[in-house]
């Protein structure tokens, strides 16, 4: 596949045929110029899939409890601290 259309594919496909890459990467039944290829598109690959998990983990709300026990709403942040998270 090209590497312009993995920009294309879900989270799940991309991590799908990041594992296939892999795959054939560890078999070693690849000549040099094929495993340099399928290493260029794994690393597109792993970029992607880490642009659309930075991507969700913007879109997520959670819970929160404040000082005076009021529950508000707030975008997550991994530099909150001092605060509950109501699960």
């Amino acid at each position: 596949m090209d590497p312009n259309k993995y920009s294309e594919l879900g989270y799940e496909a991309a991590i799908a045929e990041l594992e296939s890459i892999i795959r054939q990467l560890e078999n070693g039944q690849v000549g040099l110029e094929e495993s340099l290829k399928l290493y260029e598109n794994g690393t597109f690959l792993a970029k992607h899939c880490e642009e659309k998990l930075a991507a969700a983990e913007k879109q997520i709300m959670v819970l929160t409890q404040s000082a005076s026990g009021e529950t508000v709403e707030k975008d997550f942040t991994a530099e909150d601290e001092g605060e509950q998270v109501i699960s």
